[in-house]
């Protein structure tokens, strides 16, 4: 085996070569440079497997191999979202925020109003549910015109 003490002597061996190794192949220029394909690899799920999505082939060179539908008809994702980072590209004409609080709101404030009502009419009738229930005693000169003094409900007792 010859030992390779001089740099140019190697470059001219190994120019314009291409061999395998175990990682795959290896290929070298002209100019004695190694030649790499970079290659843009996404995770397929149903293979376990990377796969490759873009290949580069030479500066500026690239072919896609998309086996698999994206979201965007088969393409990579586009640099700028729809409607731009700050939404300047869209159309806000149709843009109903504004009445559908205003109509929220209004709902909210009968809600609470007519709620309002409600727990003070409960109230008042709490306070004033025994307006019927009378001490037998205060009735004794408020006599009917029957002669009776009422004590209970449905129950009559006749003044002595």
């Amino acid at each position: 085996m010859e030992v390779l003490r001089d740099g140019s002597a190697l470059k001219q061996r190994i120019a314009n070569c291409r061999f395998q190794l175990k990682s795959g192949w290896v290929e070298f220029n002209e100019f004695g440079e190694r030649v790499i394909d970079p290659s843009l690899l996404f995770f397929n799920p149903e293979t376990d497997d990377f796969e490759p999505a873009t290949v580069f082939d030479a500066p500026g060179n690239f072919s896609i191999q998309l086996r698999r539908p994206w979201f965007n008809q088969n393409a990579l994702p586009t640099n700028e979202p729809l409607c731009g980072y700050q939404a300047q590209k869209c159309d806000h004409q149709a843009d109903s925020t504004v009445p559908n609080v205003a109509i929220a709101s209004s709902i909210a404030a009968v809600l609470l109003v007519v709620s309002l009502f409600t727990y003070m009419g409960m109230q008042y009738r709490i306070r004033h549910a025994d307006w019927w229930l009378r001490d037998p005693n205060a009735l004794q000169g408020n006599l009917h015109p029957s002669g009776c003094v009422a004590t209970r409900p449905g129950k009559a007792q006749v003044a002595a």
